[in-house]
């Protein structure tokens, strides 16, 4: 019997990956870490219950692990990630007492009248987490106004839980799940301490901010590549106890923090933050130029001149620096410490009544640092649209967020709206989210996404008509060239940044037929000189789900129910194509269980799935004759279709001014035509797939897929690989060739 090598793949290109949106925070049943933070983000950064001390993270994934659990979204429950049972919605659902004032701030601010809404509306991530905001305000008494909100201690908060969701559960419970996900991201943090060393503070509670100071450095990292600190006193007038780059050692700056005398005076607030604007946040002091910018002000708020300490703090914030208000003492002025914080005031204003808010303190520190914007300038008097940025990496995983100011009204680069973001990385997969509207785009809040890949730029051509500042985030994972057979060079992986305003970077890109010049068609690219980069596909009445970008481990993102017939599902990949796939045997595919018929799995175990009524064939057997028919009727056909298209499309044309040119990649990715192009890499994986090997043996066909465990790599023809989704929740085990549990 002939045996069959090669699987054939029939791809729908989508023509919109880069100006697709995303909001999963309202989209029902999602999950996962990303849409976790977001949800948070929306409810402390509107205020909502800004003083949960973390408690709304750590009760997402002790309910239901960021939704990921399988019960989650049950059939017939609808509390959602934060698990929220229907008497328990039904507490909040009136806004009762307390409640009325935060209902009007979820109206006002987020445009939710939650006395309209149904616990079914809880499916949706950012309803179930205001729900359990409400619960657990209504519960304790607190309004979104209280600026004590609960106990950032993790003791108290186990009680909390076990209280109000889990009364026949032990607190262990909650603490370890806690302490199991405990990571943060590591990055350079300068943080600068501004402490009242005035009358009004007194030597007792001076001695309890040198104690937060240590408590504080007990759980940073300090060193130059980790957190670097300076402190500056401040009373009558203000004087510099150490710069950034005077301590390298946390043994060296106990010793430091020790050592700084209670001064007494008057409260010259604002000579102490000019000083740290001036002096401390400077190159010349320590100051790094990718590190996070932080600034605690530990003070009762008394000062001298609270419009002169207002004017210091916006100097300082206009610095990038992000100011944390801390009130210490007894007659705290908590309007000053608002004047004095960065924005908004709910999040960055704190109240020290004892040690257990360190590590909430800690956490918002290292939450800024890890979403610290970068702001990305011209130099003075550039009017050129053009700036670079090369950003290495800061281990095998980095994220990134830069802030693209508007350009000046009256600047050349203001000249058509438009902002070209061209990324080029190296050794590495880097995906791209954009907005307008988020400070922090993610995977689960965008206006526009892409993939950079080594050897396979991204360009974004994005134009807004607000003169508003555009937001960037770049989540990379580098290669481990071990795992491949191909040899990458990663000793420096880095994001290459070029960002263009104002002006088309490439050429303009015309079709002509004969004399007559039209618009492109996809055709005039498949039988131009860039068809290599072009998706082949067959015409199928289905409109495309799929974006580029797109979670693939993520089965309700990648794969969608078939709306022309229930016996075929659509799969996503992460450029945005779209894969038609059989159930087997003709069954249903169910798309609540995400299975054909009454199996557990979907038939994509290792293989690539076959379209138009063929299955996916097991790994060590051969097709049958006549689904070998019926797969080499369907590809004859479809490269008939191609080939009798070869040679009928238009020419295409560039122009750069008034002046033809030869077109490039770059000129098509450039125009409005970059969709029809696609990545010439998948998944941003090296390709191990080599030339005149034999693929029937598995050694050659089947490879680890380095940046997922849960993905596996086949080479389908030689120089060409698919990276192929383990069914289930099941790791790809390299020396066996299977997918297991």
């Amino acid at each position: 019997m002939k045996k069959y090598a090669l699987f054939i793949l029939i791809l729908l290109a989508n023509v919109e990956d880069t100006q697709s949106q995303a909001d999963l925070t309202i989209q029902e049943n999602a999950k996962g870490e990303p849409v976790v933070q977001a949800v948070v983000d929306a409810i402390r950064s509107h205020c909502i219950f800004a003083s949960d001390r973390l408690f709304l993270r750590r009760l997402a994934l002790v309910q239901s692990n960021d939704g990921e659990d399988s019960k989650t979204y049950r059939d017939g429950y609808h509390g959602g990630i934060w698990q929220i049972d229907e008497d328990k919605y039904h507490q909040t659902q009136t806004c009762p007492g307390i409640l009325e004032n935060v209902c009007e701030n979820i109206e006002t601010r987020l445009e939710i009248n939650w006395q309209s809404t149904t616990w079914r509306d809880l499916r949706k991530p950012l309803y179930s987490g205001l729900a359990a905001s409400l619960y657990v305000m209504y519960k304790n008494n607190i309004s979104s106004n209280t600026p004590d909100g609960i106990s950032g201690s993790r003791t108290h908060q186990s009680l909390i839980w076990k209280t109000l969701f889990a009364p026949d559960e032990a607190t262990a419970s909650f603490l370890n799940t806690i302490e199991a996900n405990n990571d943060v991201c590591q990055k350079a943090i300068d943080l600068a301490f501004l402490i009242d060393g005035s009358g009004s503070i007194g030597p007792l509670n001076f001695d309890i901010t040198r104690q937060f100071m240590i408590e504080v450095t007990n759980r940073l990292f300090i060193s130059p590549e980790g957190t670097q600190a300076a402190a500056v006193q401040f009373s009558s007038s203000a004087q510099i106890e150490f710069y950034l780059n005077d301590h390298s050692t946390e043994g060296s700056l106990k010793r430091a923090i020790g050592g700084i005398a209670y001064g007494g005076g008057s409260t010259n607030t604002a000579t102490g933050l000019n000083l740290a604007a001036n002096q401390v946040f400077v190159a010349e002091n320590g100051m790094r130029n990718h590190s996070a910018k932080v600034a605690l002000v530990l003070t009762d708020g008394h000062s001298n001149d609270q419009m002169a300490t207002e004017e210091a703090s916006q100097l300082l914030k206009s610095k990038g620096v992000t100011v944390f208000a801390i009130g210490v003492g007894d007659g705290i002025n908590e309007n000053e410490l608002q004047a004095i914080s960065s924005d908004p005031d709910c999040t960055h204003v704190f109240i020290l009544k004892d040690f257990s808010e360190v590590e909430t303190i800690i956490n918002a520190i290292q939450k800024r640092a890890c979403q610290a914007l970068l702001v990305v300038e011209r130099e003075p008097g550039d009017d050129s649209g053009e700036i670079e940025k090369h950003i290495p990496f800061t281990g095998n995983e980095t994220t990134v967020n830069l802030i693209i100011p508007a350009p000046p009204t009256n600047s050349s680069a203001n000249s058509t709206n438009t902002t070209t973001l061209i990324t080029d990385v190296s050794c590495s997969v880097v995906y791209i989210y954009a907005s307008y509207d988020s400070t922090h785009p993610s995977a689960a809040l965008y206006s526009y996404s892409d993939v950079a890949l080594a050897g396979s730029p991204s360009v974004m051509t994005i134009k807004d008509e607000s003169d508003r500042p555009l937001y960037i985030t770049y989540e990379g994972k580098k290669y481990n060239p071990t795992a491949t057979k191909t040899a990458v060079d990663c000793d420096n992986p880095a994001i290459n940044t070029k960002i263009i305003q104002g002006k088309k970077p490439g050429a303009d890109v015309t079709c002509k037929d004969g004399d007559i010049e039209r618009e492109c068609t996809p055709l005039d690219f498949q039988s131009s000189q860039f068809s290599k980069y072009t998706p082949k596909s067959e015409v199928v009445d289905v409109v495309n789900p799929c974006y580029r970008g797109v979670d693939v481990s993520d089965q309700t993102k990648a794969i969608h129910p078939n709306p022309r017939d229930s016996t075929k599902f659509l799969k996503c990949d992460v450029d945005g194509n779209m894969y038609v796939i059989q159930c087997p045997n003709g069954e249903e595919y169910h798309h609540d269980r995400s299975t054909c018929g009454d199996n557990n799995v979907l038939p994509t175990d290792l293989g690539v799935p076959l379209v138009s009524g063929t299955i996916a064939a097991p790994r060590s057997s051969p097709l049958p004759e006549e689904t070998l028919e019926a797969v080499n009727s369907l590809y004859n056909v479809a490269r008939a279709f191609q080939n009798a298209m070869q040679g009928k499309g238009a020419e295409l044309t560039c122009k750069k001014g008034n002046k033809l040119q030869n077109c490039t990649l770059f000129d098509v990715q450039t125009s409005q035509y970059s969709s029809f192009v696609s990545k010439d890499s998948w998944l941003g994986v090296p390709n191990p797939c080599e030339p005149g090997v034999d693929l029937t043996d598995n050694n050659n066909r089947l490879h680890i897929n380095d940046l997922d465990p849960k993905k596996f790599i086949i080479c389908v023809e030689p120089n060409t690989m698919y990276v192929t989704q383990c069914p289930g929740n099941r790791t790809y085990v390299p020396e066996s060739f299977l997918c297991r549990e």
